[in-house]
């Protein structure tokens, strides 16, 4: 690859079927380490690749730390990149894809860890005979910005099937309803599938091109829930927590939704609801974000029709948007 340079390399010989990648920018010394880490240090004796990419560089002191930690390991092949310059989040993410060189591969944001027990838990998932349906994993939530959600037990209420299963065959419904939360973090997904779909779309809405990129390879390929420890998502102060960026979210996951529907064969009456329910949808991700609507241009919404639910009890509208989205349940 151009623009693009191998600066550190440990057991490159190692064949494997799971990729691991981290893109990072500017962790070397905070948490990116943690990162690592907890690729390390998976209960599985399985091998596999470790691929970092970094839209910065790393100092001496950082390389010399990767030399301790990997002198004695012969099961982690570690490949570190780093980019000419710095091309932005989801161009590092693509770039990971295209630097794999297993079949199966796994984003890991350089803030976040990997449960011990998920490498064990995706080898399971792909003896299972899969061929490109991606797997989603369990996951929990730490740091200093995670609050637990007032709705907890309504969405857990709401998303009971996942419960009694220990796998559980993904749909449009659980898109809309955003139950993969935690963007990348755990998920399994097919190298060959992923560049199929054009990777992650770098003219999308920025903080979306995540939720895009899944639900199209969900859509497309197929995917399921595991109901089994995948990975811990940090909430802290960054980027992702800026007002701003929150609002280009609920836009972009808003048009993302009515894109979707606009291509699933349903009676129109239906499709009306649903449409219907992305506003609602949008709406409720406006006030979780304490933001106006006012100030905001959403694709194929108009303001005024906000009005008509914003007088009525947050968690109730949620319930209702639950019900709007069930024909979504059965769409193949």
């Amino acid at each position: 690859m151009k623009n693009i340079k191998l600066i550190y390399s440990k057991n490159s010989t190692l064949k494997t079927k799971i990729s691991i990648c981290i893109p990072t920018f500017n962790r070397h010394n905070t948490y990116l380490k943690d990162s690592i880490e907890s690729v390390l240090n998976q209960s599985s004796s399985m091998p596999i690749e470790l691929i970092v990419c970094d839209n910065s560089t790393p100092s001496d002191n950082f390389i010399l730390y990767l030399d301790r930690i990997l002198s004695s390991n012969k099961r982690i092949k570690l490949l570190y990149f780093i980019q000419n310059s710095n091309v932005g989040m989801y161009a590092n993410w693509n770039s990971c894809i295209e630097l794999s060189n297993s079949n199966w591969i796994t984003i890991l944001n350089d803030d976040d860890l990997l449960d011990q027990s998920w490498l064990k838990n995706a080898s399971d998932f792909l003896n299972k005979g899969r061929q490109n349906e991606l797997a989603y994993f369990k996951i929990s939530f730490f740091g200093d910005k995670y609050k637990k959600s007032k709705y907890s037990l309504l969405n857990l209420f709401l998303n009971i099937r996942f419960l009694f299963s220990n796998i559980s065959r993904l749909n449009l419904y659980d898109i809309f309803n955003r139950t993969m939360v935690g963007g990348s973090l755990g998920v399994l997904f097919n190298k060959k599938s992923a560049i199929e779909i054009n990777k992650f779309n770098l003219g999308f809405l920025h903080p979306c091109s995540d939720y895009d990129f899944f639900s199209s390879y969900v859509i497309k390929y197929g995917g399921y829930y595991i109901n089994q420890p995948g990975g811990k998502y940090r909430y802290e102060a960054n980027e992702t927590f800026k007002k701003g960026v929150q609002e280009k979210f609920v836009i972009g996951s808003s048009k993302i939704r009515r894109n979707i529907i606009d291509g699933v064969a349903l009676p129109s009456l239906i499709k009306k609801s649903l449409y219907f329910g992305n506003i609602l949808h949008t709406y409720l991700s406006f006030k979780l974000y304490e933001s106006s609507v006012e100030n905001f241009r959403i694709p194929g919404i108009k303001k005024t029709e906000f009005f008509s639910v914003s007088h009525i009890p947050l968690v109730i509208l949620k319930v209702i948007l639950k019900i709007i989205y069930l024909p979504m349940f059965f769409v193949k």
